[in-house]
């Protein structure tokens, strides 16, 4: 029974559901390790789409013989360059677009208008990293694990970038004193 994989595939391509279903939850440790390592909202589906994509556009005759071992090679190895894919368009792209809004965070009714404008041109002020790292951990609420997993860095390494952060907005607000803003 060594070409069992390869049989679903078969019957996956002609429409056979089941047989789809089977080869997905055969796969699905590896979906989920994928999943993981992407760690946004929709990865899992948008890797199963892929999955099913690739085994339905999967050439059989490209292989030299019917070998299970050489399928699974081919479906890893196009699963991780999909997740690699997905990584580049949505977790690298989305440090980018993360943008604080003020509206979800302040009550215009409790903050003065200068608060904001003050507020808005501190976290302006610091690099890339520390703008996120504060953003994440004040903002969105994410542990300092959670912000080091997501940059591949220590929660250590996180602590002390928004240590630096927070020096450096304050050292900011220092040199705007009253000249800027009036109190």
């Amino acid at each position: 029974m060594e070409t069992v994989l390869w049989e679903l595939i078969e019957r996956s391509k002609d429409g056979d559901q089941e047989a789809l279903m089977t080869l997905i939850k055969k796969f699905d440790p590896l979906i989920k390790k994928y999943t993981k390592e992407l760690n946004y909202e929709e990865a899992e589906t948008d890797l199963i789409i892929s999955f099913i994509e690739l085994i339905k556009d999967i050439k059989l005759n490209i292989f030299p013989e019917k070998n299970d071992g050489l399928v699974v090679n081919y479906i890893v190895k196009s699963l991780n360059h999909k997740k690699i894919n997905l990584f580049r368009k949505y977790v690298i792209n989305m440090e980018d677009f993360l943008e604080v809004n003020m509206d979800l965070i302040l009550d215009e009714s409790d903050m003065k208008y200068k608060s904001r404008i003050i507020f808005e041109d501190l976290i302006n002020c610091l690099p890339k990293l520390q703008r996120r790292v504060i953003k994440e951990k004040f903002l969105l609420g994410y542990s300092y694990k959670e912000i080091g997993d997501r940059l591949n860095i220590t929660r250590q390494a996180v602590n002390g970038i928004k240590n630096r952060a927070l020096n450096n907005l304050r050292e900011t607000y220092m040199m705007m004193g009253d000249n800027e803003y009036g109190k």
